[in-house]
Protein backbone atom coordinates (compact mmCIF):
# COMPACT_ATOMS: atom_id res chain seq x y z
CA UNK A 1 0.00 0.00 0.00
CA UNK A 2 1.38 3.17 -1.18
CA UNK A 3 0.83 6.20 0.96
CA UNK A 4 0.13 9.87 -0.20
CA UNK A 5 0.08 12.92 1.62
CA UNK A 6 -0.80 16.48 0.93
CA UNK A 7 2.06 19.42 0.99
CA UNK A 8 0.71 23.03 1.51
CA UNK A 9 1.84 26.42 2.65
CA UNK A 10 1.53 29.94 2.01
CA UNK A 11 3.62 32.71 0.13
CA UNK A 12 4.19 36.12 2.06
CA UNK A 13 4.89 38.93 -1.01
CA UNK A 14 5.90 42.29 -0.36
CA UNK A 15 3.16 43.26 -2.96
CA UNK A 16 -0.14 41.43 -4.03
CA UNK A 17 1.73 37.71 -4.94
CA UNK A 18 -1.51 36.77 -7.72
CA UNK A 19 -0.94 34.45 -10.71
CA UNK A 20 2.24 35.69 -11.69
CA UNK A 21 4.05 33.60 -8.45
CA UNK A 22 4.32 30.10 -9.63
CA UNK A 23 5.63 27.38 -7.35
CA UNK A 24 7.14 23.69 -7.60
CA UNK A 25 7.81 21.09 -6.06
CA UNK A 26 10.71 18.99 -7.26
CA UNK A 27 11.33 15.26 -6.18
CA UNK A 28 15.15 15.07 -6.33
CA UNK A 29 15.44 11.18 -7.53
CA UNK A 30 18.98 10.43 -8.83
CA UNK A 31 21.23 12.46 -10.42
CA UNK A 32 18.92 13.39 -13.34
CA UNK A 33 16.06 12.24 -12.77
CA UNK A 34 13.37 15.14 -11.42
CA UNK A 35 9.83 14.97 -11.26
CA UNK A 36 8.22 18.44 -11.03
CA UNK A 37 4.95 19.27 -9.98
CA UNK A 38 3.82 23.09 -10.46
CA UNK A 39 1.16 24.88 -8.96
CA UNK A 40 0.29 28.80 -9.73
CA UNK A 41 -1.10 31.17 -6.84
CA UNK A 42 -4.80 33.07 -7.89
CA UNK A 43 -5.68 36.56 -7.62
CA UNK A 44 -7.78 35.42 -4.17
CA UNK A 45 -5.30 33.13 -2.55
CA UNK A 46 -1.68 33.35 -1.61
CA UNK A 47 -1.89 29.78 -0.57
CA UNK A 48 -0.83 26.39 -2.26
CA UNK A 49 -1.67 22.81 -2.29
CA UNK A 50 0.11 19.73 -3.65
CA UNK A 51 -1.93 16.66 -3.52
CA UNK A 52 -0.70 13.02 -3.27
CA UNK A 53 2.70 13.29 -2.73
CA UNK A 54 4.46 10.17 -2.50
CA UNK A 55 7.37 10.19 0.51
CA UNK A 56 10.69 11.77 -0.19
CA UNK A 57 13.11 14.19 -0.94
CA UNK A 58 12.13 17.08 -2.44
CA UNK A 59 13.11 20.96 -3.75
CA UNK A 60 10.49 24.28 -3.19
CA UNK A 61 10.76 26.40 -5.87
CA UNK A 62 9.14 29.53 -5.74
CA UNK A 63 9.13 31.99 -9.20
CA UNK A 64 7.30 35.33 -9.87
CA UNK A 65 7.17 35.69 -13.41
CA UNK A 66 8.12 39.44 -13.83
CA UNK A 67 11.44 38.01 -12.68
CA UNK A 68 10.88 40.17 -9.60
CA UNK A 69 12.00 37.39 -7.20
CA UNK A 70 13.30 33.87 -7.02
CA UNK A 71 13.08 31.65 -3.86
CA UNK A 72 14.38 28.45 -3.34
CA UNK A 73 14.36 25.75 -0.59
CA UNK A 74 17.03 23.29 -0.72
CA UNK A 75 15.59 20.12 0.62
CA UNK A 76 12.22 19.16 2.01
CA UNK A 77 11.34 16.06 3.65
CA UNK A 78 7.91 14.43 2.90
CA UNK A 79 6.98 11.70 5.75
CA UNK A 80 4.24 9.49 5.99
Amino acid sequence: MKVLVNVHGSVTCKEKCGPSVSIALVRLAGKHTEERKSVSLTNDSDEFLFQNVAPGKYRLEVKCVQGKFFYLKDIIFVFT
